[in-house]
């Protein structure tokens, strides 16, 4: 066997491995079930270091994913050849989370353009900016063949926050599915505030199979609970960037076991009730784990296939990740 099969096989071996400890089957890994899933009981988001030596489950989580989160280039790599996809922070405080999803991405060959919507986006005291900001962009023929689209009526007949067409018009201007002055939708955006890091290769022409990850701030136990207000907010962000992005959308946050995800849950539970559950939006709850980011990569690589899904440790997930 050659040295690059070695090493892929070893990439799939720990793969497996690394899902035993996720679904709870490794000797001394504490499980309980949630809505029928099973969970492990175990801290997430730490290190080695940082490992409780009295608990062998925690112990062995970390050590499996740690050795998993090495090999994920290997795994990954050419998976997304020369594939469009955008990753998107909601908000500064998703920085960090959203830079490694782009560097997996690239990793598995995409073209990533990265940008930063930032928390005025979705701020209730900021409805008349954006509302405004949307009637300017309307006004001035940017938006060229969205003035048909799903908000043809205006803006604030059918959403006086604002944020749903503001969300389209930042959808289409990376997602290749407008004919209009894209560079002036992201001018517009960044010049009032909402949108910055916006990347060069976000000023660029993208494909119309481009796939938009967008990337939640890191959900921690003990974190102070967002606003009912904010979490609405992004919650329509998702779905209204999911209603022209025909490439599809998937969310990806990392949640520690135990820990409550808002959004991401809120995202899931209406995907349920709404029955929109295919093709375009899906979600990876687990995305600084080795595996949730094989996952986000292999979600991405499906979805312009209308293959999307719901990964992860919380409610509502099917399993780790998508199957190769």
């Amino acid at each position: 066997m050659r040295a690059p099969d070695r090493i892929a096989v070893a990439g799939v071996a720990l793969l497996a491995a690394a899902v035993g400890v996720l679904t709870g089957r490794v000797i001394g890994a504490e499980t309980t079930d949630v809505a029928g899933l099973p969970v492990v009981l175990t801290q997430r988001g730490t290190t080695m270091d940082a490992a409780d030596p009295a608990d062998p489950g925690q112990a062995r989580w970390v050590a499996t994913d740690e050795v998993l989160a090495s090999v994920v280039p290997v795994v990954v790599t050419g998976q997304l050849a020369d594939r469009d996809v955008n990753v998107v922070a909601l908000t500064a405080a998703a920085l960090p989370e959203a830079a490694r999803v782009a560097t997996d991405l690239r990793g598995a060959g995409a073209d990533v353009a990265q940008l930063t919507m930032e928390a005025d986006w979705v701020d209730p005291d900021q409805a008349a900016l954006r509302t405004g900001l949307t009637r300017q962009l309307r006004d001035s023929a940017a938006t060229g063949p969205a003035a048909t689209g799903p908000a043809a009526t205006g803006p604030a007949a059918t959403d006086p926050s604002g944020i749903d067409e503001l969300t389209r018009l930042l959808a289409r201007a990376v997602s290749g599915t407008s004919d209009s002055d894209d560079g002036a939708v992201l001018a517009a955006l960044a010049g009032a505030g909402l949108l910055t890091n916006v990347s060069e290769e976000a000023r660029e022409p993208r494909d119309p199979t481009t796939v938009s990850v967008l990337v939640a701030p890191p959900n921690r136990v003990g974190r102070t609970t967002p606003a009912v207000a904010e979490i609405e907010g992004w919650v329509q962000v998702v779905a209204a960037w999911e209603e022209v992005a025909p490439a599809g959308v998937l969310l990806a946050e990392d949640n520690e076991v135990g820990g409550q995800s808002e959004l991401l849950g809120a995202v899931r539970r209406g995907a349920v009730v709404a029955g929109t559950e295919s093709p375009g939006v899906a979600t990876v709850d687990h995305a600084a784990t080795g595996v949730g980011r094989i996952a986000i990569v292999r979600v991405v690589a499906r979805l312009p296939d209308g293959q999307s899904g719901h990964y992860g440790f919380l409610t509502g997930t099917t399993a780790g990740a998508p199957v190769p």
